[in-house]
């Protein structure tokens, strides 16, 4: 069986799983966007995935961090993607995963950057159609949450 190596949707971030000797065009499972497979991730099928990404940012003299961090982030971001959406959002793992997700890549993101995009297209659906999630993310926000604050 070959080796599966994951990567990430640039548009969801969703894994993005690439079996050795891809073709040159995929489809994200989650959002439905193609992508194009880059030379880089054809070359490198069955090594080491690489990561754009840098270290997750952590500020300092925080009372949370790690895990503890990570989860506030995600219970946030759900709060204010509850409130875009105008509905509940408990209950649909797909969307707990994708703002997992999201919170995640924005942690590391921020590890560089002053501020992040956080963008969910079709994060849910209702009677009126799709619900999208977006949200510029910066470090005091983070600041915030990781001193037990609300920002």
């Amino acid at each position: 069986m070959p080796e599966l190596q994951t990567y990430r949707c640039p548009a969801c971030g969703a894994n993005l799983s690439v079996t050795p000797n891809p073709g040159p065009t995929m489809i994200c499972n989650f959002c439905g966007t193609n992508i194009r497979v880059p030379d880089e991730w054809r070359a490198s099928a069955g090594a080491a995935a690489p990561s754009p990404l840098g270290e997750p940012y952590a500020p300092s003299g925080a009372r949370l961090t790690g895990a503890a961090l990570r989860q506030a982030l995600n219970d946030w971001l759900f709060r204010q993607a509850e409130k875009q959406a105008g509905m509940r959002l408990a209950g649909q793992p797909i969307v707990d995963e994708r703002i997992s997700r999201a919170a995640d890549k924005a942690l590391r993101e921020l590890g560089s950057d002053g501020q992040t995009e956080i963008n969910l297209p079709f994060l849910a659906a209702d009677g009126n159609g799709p619900k999208h999630f977006q949200l510029t993310l910066t470090r005091a926000t983070v600041d915030a949450l990781a001193q037990g604050d609300q920002p």
